[in-house]
């Protein structure tokens, strides 16, 4: 398993077997996500919030994978809750 901090950026990954991707552009969470990946690895559990456009469903499960917490011994699923509001009547 990676530390947190031997993380490369997710900026730029892309498949080797396609055409590269283009650079993404930096999101919020990019900086906080070694203390995302490092709180799974210690815990197995992170609650995450941030504001709209934070890059939440962007960038958390690609470095969840990249780190490789999803294959540990015990394979592993990445659960995403994202709460709709239902609009008042």
């Amino acid at each position: 398993m990676k530390s947190p901090q031997s993380l490369p950026s997710i900026r730029g990954l892309a498949n080797p077997t396609q055409t590269p991707v283009p650079a993404l552009p930096p999101l919020p969470i990019d900086e906080v996500l070694p203390r995302i990946v490092g709180g799974l690895e210690d815990s197995g559990l992170v609650v995450l919030r941030a504001p709209t456009g934070a890059g939440k469903t962007t960038r958390v499960p690609p470095a969840i994978l990249h780190a490789g917490l999803v294959d540990q011994p015990t394979p592993r699923r990445i659960m995403m809750l994202e709460p709709r509001r239902l609009a008042a009547r």
